[in-house]
């Protein structure tokens, strides 16, 4: 009886079949290097020692992408952790309130790279 033909196994191939992406995701020690920059900024900007998740918040919020500091991902990263210690309260307000600020948050991360973006690069 013949033996049923195997598929081609990705072991007997030289080539990869996954390809890099294109930008490199940022790792854990990156976004907390990020954050701590972004905190220093903001206790600089307050001339506060201590800042709460408010005070970090609005200050990514605020933030000015035409400003020559470029803070935009460090402010973003420490929001965010800000935002995340305060996740308790704000579920204690109503359980949707912390997803619907880490959705709208992102979105401005968005908008203001882009906006960064267009600034940097303007189209002809």
């Amino acid at each position: 009886m013949d033996r049923p033909v195997s598929p081609v196994s990705v072991l007997d191939h030289g080539t990869a079949l996954v390809t890099a992406p294109d930008e490199i995701e940022p790792g854990t020690d990156d976004i907390i290097e990020s954050a701590r920059i972004g905190f220093a900024y903001i206790q600089r900007k307050l001339d506060k020692s201590r800042i709460t998740p408010g005070d970090g918040i609005l200050q990514f919020l605020n933030y000015d992408v035409h400003a020559d500091d470029d803070a935009l991902i460090p402010l973003f990263c420490a929001a965010i952790l800000l935002l995340r210690s305060a996740r308790a309260g704000l579920d204690a307000i109503d359980p949707e309130c912390y997803s619907k600020l880490m959705t709208y948050m992102t979105n401005m991360l968005d908008e203001k790279a882009e906006e960064a973006a267009a600034t940097a690069h303007p189209r002809v």
